[in-house]
C-alpha cells in the first residue's frame, strides 16, 4: 500500500454483554437467606429456601453471556485452595473472638479490659506477621509460608483447647500462636488465589474469595450456636469450650491440606541471577 494511503477502518467493536441482573438477584437471595437462617433458629427455613435458591441460579448462570460466576474457576486448584484456606481460618478465627468472652463471662467475673487485652493479642500478632508473609512468600513460595502459618494458627488452637481457662487471660500464649498464624497465611493464600486466574477474571475472582471468607466467618458462628448454652455449671461449660476449639482444629487442618495446593518457590531465570 503506498506510505501515504490513508489508515484501514477499524471494525465495529464487538458489543459487551450486559450485566447479569438476574444472577445478581438469585445470588444476592440465596446467600441472604442462607445467612438469615443460619444465625436465627427460627428462620431455619429461610437457610432451606436460600440453598434451594442456589439451584436456578446455577441453572441460570450455565447459560448467561457474562455471569456473575463462572464456575470454571471451582476448577482451579491454586484459586480453590486458596480462597478455601482463607474461609477456613475465618471460620476458626471469628468464632473464637466470640466464643472467648461468652466462655470466660460464664466461668468467672471478666470486665471489658481483660476481654480487650486478651483479643488483642491476636490481632496484634496478625498485624506485626501480616506484611512479613507477603515478603516471605516471595523468596521461599506460597505454600511453605502458608504451611507454617497454618501450623501455627493450629498449634495455637491446640494449645487454647489443653490449656486451663481459670480467667481469660489464660488465652493469651494461645492467641499469640493462633494470630501469628492467622496473618502468616492471608496473604500469600489470597496471593496465590488470584494469581491463578486470568486478568479478565480478576474481578470476578476478588469477590468469590471475599464471599467464601464471609460464608466461613457465619458458618463458625452458626457452629457456635449448636454447641454452646447458658449453663453455668463449670463443666459443662469446659465442656462446650472443647468441643468448639475441636471443630474448629478440624478447620485448621483441612487449612494445612490446601496449603499443600500453593505454588511452591519459583526458581528465578538465569538473567535475573546474573
Amino acid at each position: 500500500a503506498p506510505a501515504d494511503a490513508p489508515p484501514a477502518a477499524a471494525g465495529p467493536a464487538a458489543p459487551r454483554a450486559r450485566f447479569d441482573i438476574l444472577g445478581s438477584a438469585l445470588l444476592g437471595a440465596s446467600l441472604m437467606g442462607l445467612v438469615l437462617g443460619l444465625e436465627n433458629a427460627h428462620l431455619r427455613w429461610a437457610a432451606a429456601i436460600g440453598a434451594l435458591s442456589l439451584v436456578p441460579f446455577v441453572l441460570w448462570e450455565r447459560r448467561a453471556a457474562d455471569p456473575v460466576i463462572d464456575f470454571s474457576l471451582f476448577r482451579r486448584r491454586t484459586f480453590m485452595g486458596g480462597s478455601l484456606i482463607i474461609a477456613l481460618q475465618n471460620f476458626a478465627m471469628y468464632s473464637v473472638l466470640f466464643e472467648l468472652p461468652q466462655v470466660a463471662a460464664r466461668l468467672s467475673d471478666v470486665g471489658p479490659r481483660d476481654v480487650g487485652n486478651t483479643l488483642v493479642a491476636m490481632m496484634a500478632m496478625m498485624v506485626v506477621a501480616s506484611p512479613l508473609a507477603g515478603r516471605a512468600s516471595e523468596r521461599f513460595g506460597a505454600r511453605a509460608v502458608a504451611l507454617i502459618g497454618c501450623s501455627l494458627a493450629l498449634a495455637g488452637m491446640v494449645l487454647l483447647a489443653a490449656r486451663p481457662l481459670v480467667v481469660i487471660t489464660d488465652a493469651i500464649p494461645a492467641l499469640l500462636l493462633l494470630g501469628a498464624g492467622l496473618g502468616l497465611t492471608s496473604a500469600p493464600s489470597q496471593a496465590a488465589a488470584m494469581s491463578d486466574v486470568p486478568r479478565e477474571q480478576s474481578g470476578m475472582a476478588a469477590g468469590l474469595t471475599s464471599t467464601m471468607r464471609y460464608l466461613g466467618g457465619i458458618a463458625g458462628l452458626t457452629v457456635l450456636g449448636l454447641v454452646l448454652t447458658e449453663t453455668r455449671d463449670s463443666d459443662a461449660v469446659l465442656r462446650e469450650h472443647t468441643t468448639a476449639i475441636t471443630v474448629f482444629c478440624v478447620a485448621l487442618l483441612l487449612a494445612i491440606g490446601c496449603a499443600l495446593t500453593l505454588p511452591g518457590r519459583s526458581r528465578a531465570p538465569a538473567s535475573a541471577r546474573l
